[in-house]
């Protein structure tokens, strides 16, 4: 499995619900998806980023106070508040681009967890953040797509870097 790096057209794709939680996929995601994210210090890995267009992610924040770790199916956002922060933000899937995101402080989730049972949970600061950047790579958008003109001209030079090696290995 490796990690699919901008500008590769998979990331932008809106991602299909996973149809059956089966003991092939909860394998799957315990015993190679997460290890893979830890393996590349990921702090979460959504299922567009190895090439699988399915609702699914993972993340683990655990090693921060509060931090917690999630295998994520499915998800639905319930609410959002209005009340945000910004924070920087990286990607496995766009290497060495850091630029400050604002996201929702606060929000209220639905999921169906590794085991298949339904969740719903309010999730707040980094958890809240790490949990919608995400879910954004199911929605077929990064970190970049939300970024102010500001740090859109910040990260400029390093996203044509990008787009250049693709080109090249492709």
């Amino acid at each position: 499995m490796e990690i699919v790096v901008y500008p590769d057209p998979r990331l932008k794709i809106m991602s299909e619900p996973v149809e059956e939680i089966t003991e092939e996929f909860k394998e799957f995601l315990v015993e190679k998806f997460y290890p893979l994210m830890k393996e590349k210090d990921g702090m979460g890995l959504a299922a567009p980023q190895i090439g699988i267009n399915e609702r699914f992610f993972c993340f683990d924040t655990s090693h921060i106070s509060d931090g917690i770790k999630r295998f994520v199916i499915n998800p639905e956002i319930i609410s959002s508040s209005e009340e945000n922060a910004t924070f920087e933000e990286g990607c496995l899937s766009v290497p060495e681009i850091f630029a400050k995101v604002e996201r929702s402080e606060k929000v209220r989730v639905r999921y169906y967890n590794e085991k298949g049972e339904l969740k719903e949970e309010d999730l707040e600061g980094f958890n809240a953040r790490v949990f919608l950047h995400e879910y954004d790579h199911l929605q077929g958008l990064l970190f970049i797509h939300r970024l102010s003109p500001v740090e859109r001209i910040k990260v400029n030079s390093g996203l044509k870097e990008l787009k250049k090696r693709y080109k090249n290995e492709n």
